[in-house]
């Protein structure tokens, strides 16, 4: 008797419906929660912060830094030649003040970015850990019931990081810019790792985890549904929000 297929070919219209409203909702909902963890990061900072559609302004650490860089600027005008050969100069010590304030303003920022971008892995980690704790419901299932589905989007938004590392890649072949112009990178930074080390380890991460939820959570009848709601669900959740989001957070 040949082998089960691991995807079979079915597909099961109304159970994509409600999948892929399911995906649009969460990637509006994944959003969301990266705004917000970027939100009580400020705020724990003693800033004040506005929440957009897909990220958080906070001009008040701006003008904070403001000062630091004119400073800076201001005295790598008047002695750039000492500077180039390594000398001392008159205003040095000023400098080296202004110097270790953008520098403490721009570790602020690291940390605001980073705790976004942790707060959906800390969700998606929770879920992932419950999936695996109530694993045994889950064996031998035709369906699943919607605590069941539950726990599965939970642990997809790591699918965020997921997105991310495609993104980077795509940049560094296609862009030649790689991952110094995603958030994500900011993370590396802040633990003082390369820049890609993050991107690259959370991505794979959740790559991993994808497939986990895949083929060892979702019964094998319902996969190719899944899969297929996920991506277009995924692409409409991403533009309607970015239609929508603009429209009441902008």
């Amino acid at each position: 008797m040949p082998p089960k297929p691991i995807l079979p070919i079915t597909f099961k219209p109304k159970l994509f419906l409600g999948l892929y409203l399911t995906f649009i909702a969460m990637t509006i909902i994944g959003t969301m929660t990266y705004c917000l963890g970027g939100y009580f990061a400020v705020r724990s900072l003693g800033y004040n912060t506005k929440i957009h559609y897909a990220y958080v302004s906070y001009p008040c650490l701006n003008k904070e830094m403001t000062p630091f860089y004119d400073t800076m600027q201001s005295i790598r005008a008047r002695y750039s030649e000492e500077m180039k050969n390594n000398q001392d100069f008159p205003e040095k010590e000023k400098y080296n003040a202004a110097v270790d304030g953008f520098n403490k303003i721009i570790h602020k920022g690291n940390f605001i970015t980073s705790v976004s971008i942790l707060t959906p892995v800390l969700i998606g980690t929770i879920g992932f850990i419950l999936l695996i704790i109530f694993r045994r419901r889950y064996k031998d299932k035709s369906s699943l019931s919607f605590w069941q589905w539950g726990l599965i989007f939970k642990s997809l938004f790591w699918l965020r990081s997921s997105f991310m590392l495609v993104c980077g890649l795509i940049g560094m072949i296609i862009y030649k810019f790689g991952f110094s112009r995603l958030n994500d990178h900011h993370v590396s930074i802040l633990f003082g790792w390369s820049p890609f080390l993050y991107p690259v380890l959370s991505g794979s991460i959740g790559l991993i985890i994808l497939a986990t939820v895949v083929f060892k959570f979702i019964p094998k009848e319902q996969r190719l549904t899944f899969l297929v709601s996920g991506l277009f669900g995924g692409i409409s959740g991403i533009y309607l929000w970015a239609f929508l989001g603009k429209l009441i957070l902008p």
